[in-house]
């Protein structure tokens, strides 16, 4: 398995802020951490190592928190016909409140009113 790509970091005499592992390491967390994890890094902008983890989550479950953080990160990475995609197979799938809300708060962001 290929290392998560490094923090950049503007000041190399401080430490890094937030998570620094290697995808061997991150393979010794529960499914729940590997997905906060993989949260933090999208949040921060960090898309490759947000993917890695989402692929290495997803070797060990398929659920609907993994599909929706990955349908976060094709949001975040400019893929919003993937991200409709995703959560519109969630809703299909588990036929929720929450799971419709999803897509048409993905919509909305989209700007596909009628859609939503």
């Amino acid at each position: 398995m290929a290392d998560l790509p490094p923090q950049s970091q503007t000041n190399q005499s401080s430490p890094p802020l937030g998570p620094s592992l290697d995808l061997a390491e991150a393979g010794t967390l529960t499914v729940k951490l590997l997905l906060s994890l993989a949260a933090w890094y999208r949040a921060n902008g960090e898309y490759e190592s947000a993917h890695a983890l989402l692929e290495l989550t997803a070797t060990r479950s398929e659920s609907q928190q993994l599909a929706q953080e990955r349908a976060a990160l094709a949001l975040a990475v400019g893929n919003p016909a993937e991200a409709v995609r995703i959560l519109t197979e969630i809703a299909g799938e588990k036929d929720t409140l929450s799971a419709s809300i999803a897509v048409g708060r993905c919509q909305l962001e989209l700007g596909d009113l009628a859609a939503a």
